[in-house]
């Protein structure tokens, strides 16, 4: 299996040795191919906010870069592992640009197949609020599931601390799970996300204003999620619940 590492830290310290160290762990369960990008080397050009992306394709993007290369790359994989140390309460620079020049997946998710590990330290605090936040961002990419790992390490502890830590070890074994499983429909969360937004998106309203996303969604409008997939009826009620409440409530005519 392809596991594809976007690494948002501009220094090789401790976030480096827990990403290391939870390869060699997951690569004593199966047979893995671990491929490394670090964003500080990588040619990505800081987001201008000008919403080509999001309204008319990530295609019309005006910054030509490394972008296309590593959404391929995401796509190709099975796993994908987003690493990023703790910074002022919040994820790099390079992490958040790289997360703003992947907006479009937001509107229009195709991780479908992915699951995704989510690494991060700290030396002290706002290490759960980080592994949260890249979390809720590979959900709205599509991501099947996703795990966290998370570590403290303060500026006075052995870097062999962290290798011997026994959370990479579970936190391997949990990942390495996911990715093997043969059993998946996405959570009730996931399905609503995609009802909801379904409705705005492929309505009239947003035929002039985003015509990508309507061309996409207009494609979805009789599906139950962006991908064929088995849901037990409870899920399916849910779904199809929320889609026409949501259709009453703004009054949208198909």
């Amino acid at each position: 299996m392809n596991i594809v590492v976007i690494f948002g830290s501009p220094r090789k310290k401790n976030s480096f040795i827990l990403t290391e160290a939870f390869e060699r762990e997951l690569k004593k369960l199966g047979d893995f191919n671990f491929e490394y990008f670090f964003l500080n080397e990588i040619n990505l050009k800081t987001c201008i906010g000008c919403h080509q992306c999001l309204f008319r394709g990530e295609e019309n993007c005006p910054l030509k870069d490394d972008r296309e290369m590593l959404t391929e790359k995401m796509l190709t994989s099975q796993g994908i592992v987003f690493v990023s140390p703790v910074y002022v309460s919040q994820v790099t620079s390079l992490m958040k640009n790289f997360i703003d020049r992947m907006a479009f997946l937001c509107h229009r998710p195709q991780l479908y197949y992915q699951h995704a590990m989510v690494i991060s330290t700290t030396g002290v605090m706002d290490l759960k609020k980080v592994l949260k936040y890249l979390t809720e961002v590979a959900f709205m990419w599509g991501i099947r599931s996703a795990t966290t790992l998370g570590i403290v390490t303060p500026p006075d502890k052995k870097k062999e601390e962290i290798e011997n830590d026994k959370k990479i070890e579970k936190a391997a074994r949990k990942f390495y799970k996911k990715l093997t499983s043969q059993k998946w429909s996405p959570s009730i969360n996931q399905l609503i996300q995609f009802r909801v937004i379904k409705v705005f998106l492929a309505s009239k309203v947003t035929k002039d204003i985003s015509p990508k996303d309507y061309q996409h969604y207009t494609k979805l409008k009789d599906q139950s999620y962006h991908i064929p997939v088995k849901m037990n009826f409870f899920k399916h009620l849910i779904g199809w619940g929320m889609e026409l409440m949501v259709k009453l409530f703004i009054k949208i005519k198909y």
